[in-house]
Formats: structure tokens, C-alpha cells, sequence
């Protein structure tokens, strides 16, 4: 039961996300997550329209408020998200304005839910919406003072003092649980942007493995740290055979679908401390801590065996066998920065296509001399 709901309860958040890009998704969910709470909201006061206050026209006035709420599912569902956003608030303005100040009176406490609409504001607005965000702001305020200075008289619905009271104290929490929720999201939401950034700064676009900038950076790491402990790394290049004759015969989404496959495998046969990563165009690198000469070469012969095993099938249906060459280089006394290693592990890749690919070479400390 509990697992159903919150199935349901996703799939609402998720309404309209699908295709979306990054940013469009996160918008659409925070306008979705903006929906169940309002809708969670006009279900807590129906009920205590109902059943602590009994005054059943207060209940039935809110039934439209609340289709009026759902109903903004429609503009997520069509990615429409910026009317979405104007009809939500649009809505709960009025509902608020008509609580606060034509059916109940300023001492429910109810228009003390404006002072929520700002923060929302800034949360659900992009930087380039300003003109709504203003507009709503001073509507809000506008309201507030409008509800504070009308007189206590002449309410479509009285209640005693008492009433008042319960009406005050939930209005308070529910605005002070709101408040929180909206910190929360914002919070969250500034979270999942600066993780996204640092993918987005580290990752290649592509194969989702670290790109060549971060690469270097671990790299000069590594190599420093080789420095520093008089301890052993190496670096594997590792180089696509013939992959301009993959791309011309079967097109580049093949050859994308190829370096993707290509990474994946390399991905699942190394070590949690080693580093991998996409070099350039149709070459890899990794890093392997703590390896000599003699266990990288047998790394690189393992990687390149795992990818010739398999035939590669692209989703078009084609069916080919893809070999690699690779270049195998460790640290040395001799090296004076980090750039020389990979220097050096490409001219063993090198050796190995002019051996006639398919192989792993390596470049010993005395081949420098």
C-alpha cells in the first residue's frame, strides 16, 4: 500500500518531465511538488471545514479552488510551463484573498499565506521572468494590506472567537510547514544544479567517463604524489582500430554507439581506484595507481582481449568486431612533468599500429634514451 502511493505520488511529480532537458525537468517537478501541496492543503481545510468548524459552505467553495489546482497538471503535461506557473498563482491568490477577506475575517490568520508567495516566487520564476515575479509580489503584498484593513463586519461566513482560534493556529503552521518545505526545495534544488555543474565540468558528453580536462588534473595528481612517496603508477592509451572506416561505412551514431560500448567495457574490467577516461576522438586513457611495467601491460592485454571477444552490435543491427591498440607507459626517475608519461605511452600506441594494431606496446625507461 505505502509502495503504491508512492509510486502515484512520483508519477505525479513526474508529469511532463519526460524528454524534457535538465532544467525544464527540475522546473516541472518543482511546479508538480508546488500542485500536491496545494492540493494537500485544500484537503487539510476541507476537512476541517467539515469536521472541527462544520461549516459546510466553506467546504463546498474550496471543491472548485481545488479542480482549479489539479487542472494545473494540464499545462505540466504539455510542457507549458510558464502559463502553468501563472495560472497556479493566479488561483491561489484568489483563494486566498477570498478567505482572508470576504469569507472569513483577518483574525483566521489566513492572509497571513501571501507572505509565503515570494520565496515560491523566486524558487518556481527564472531569472529571466522577472516582470511575473514583480507583478505577483506586489499583488500579494497589495492584498495582505487590503485584508488587513477591512473592517470586521459583514463576513459571508461568522465564526466565534474559539473557531478564530483554530483557524489562526493551523493557518500559522501551515504557512510556517510551507515556508520550510520551500527552503527545503531551494536548497535542494541549488544541490542538484552544482552537482550537475561538476558532471557536466568533469564528464565527457558522450560516454559519461571523465573527460580530457579532469584527466590532466588527475594525472598532475598522480604524478605528484608519485613524487612525493616514491611510489609506482602507469598510464594505458588505448586507440580504436580503423574506427574513420566504422564512421564512413555505418555513419557517426554507429561510431557513438560504438565509443560508448567500447567505454562501458573498459569501465566494468578496472579497478575502483583506477582512472578512466576519453582522451580524444576514438582514444582512452587510464591510470592505474600502484601498477609497474609488467601488471599494466597485463591490464592492457586483458582490456584489449574483453574487446575483441565480443562482437559489437549497433541498434541500427550492424555486427562488427572492434580491435584496439594500446600504448603502456610508467612512471620514471627520468620524467620531470606529468605530460611526459602520456608523451610516451603514445608513442608506444604508435608502435603498436605501425606493429599492425591489435596489440599492447610498451615504453621502457631506457627506449627514452
Amino acid at each position: 500500500m505505502r509502495l503504491a502511493i508512492t509510486n502515484y505520488l512520483q508519477n505525479l511529480l513526474n508529469i511532463g518531465v519526460t524528454g524534457s532537458d535538465i532544467k525544464l525537468a527540475q522546473k516541472l517537478r518543482q511546479l508538480n511538488l508546488l500542485i500536491l501541496i496545494a492540493l494537500f492543503a485544500s484537503i487539510l481545510y476541507f476537512s476541517v471545514y467539515i469536521y472541527a468548524l462544520e461549516k459546510p459552505l466553506a467546504a463546498k467553495i474550496l471543491i472548485p479552488f481545488f479542480i482549479l489546482y489539479l487542472a494545473t497538471y494540464w499545462f505540466s503535461d504539455k510542457n507549458r510551463l510558464f502559463w502553468g506557473k501563472i495560472w497556479i498563482f493566479s488561483v491561489y491568490l484568489t483563494h486566498i484573498f477570498l478567505y482572508s477577506a470576504i469569507l472569513f475575517s483577518k483574525a483566521s490568520g489566513f492572509h497571513f499565506f501571501f507572505f509565503i508567495l515570494p520565496p515560491v516566487l523566486i524558487l518556481i520564476f527564472d531569472n529571466n521572468e522577472l516582470v511575473p515575479k514583480i507583478v505577483f509580489t506586489f499583488l500579494a503584498a497589495f492584498l495582505f494590506f487590503l485584508a488587513e484593513i477591512m473592517p470586521d463586519s459583514g463576513f459571508s461566513i461568522l465564526i466565534d472567537d474559539t473557531e478564530n482560534q483554530i483557524l489562526y493556529y493551523i493557518s500559522m503552521a501551515t504557512c510556517f510547514g510551507g515556508l520550510v518545505v520551500v527552503t527545503g526545495i531551494f536548497d535542494h534544488e541549488i544541490t542538484v544544479l552544482e552537482s550537475e555543474l561538476s558532471r557536466l565540468a568533469t564528464r565527457d558528453p558522450l560516454t559519461q567517463i571523465l573527460n580530457r580536462r579532469q584527466l590532466f588534473l588527475l594525472l598532475e595528481k598522480q604524478f605528484d604524489l608519485s613524487r612525493r612517496y616514491n611510489s609506482v603508477f602507469s598510464t594505458i592509451l588505448i586507440d580504436i582500430d580503423f574506427f574513420k572506416k566504422i564512421n564512413d561505412t555505418f555513419g557517426h551514431k554507429c561510431g557513438d554507439e560504438a565509443l560508448i560500448w567500447i567505454s562501458k567495457k573498459i569501465a566494468k574490467s578496472l579497478r575502483n581506484p583506477d582512472i578512466f577516461a576519453r582522451y580524444g576522438g576514438e582514444e582512452f586513457c587510464i591510470i592505474l595507481p600502484e601498477t609497474p611495467e609488467k601488471s599494466a601491460f597485463s591490464v592492457s592485454e586483458k582490456l584489449r582481449a574483453v574487446i575483441e571477444k565480443q562482437p559489437f552490435r549497433s541498434k541500427a543491427g550492424h555486427i562488427m568486431t572492434i580491435t584496439v591498440s594500446c600504448g603502456v607507459c610508467t612512471i620514471s626517475s627520468e620524467f620531470k612533468n606529468y605530460q611526459e608519461i602520456i608523451h610516451y605511452a603514445d608513442k608506444a600506441l604508435y608502435r603498436a599500429k605501425r606493429k599492425g594494431r591489435n596489440r599492447s606496446e610498451v615504453w621502457f625507461s631506457e627506449n627514452k634514451r
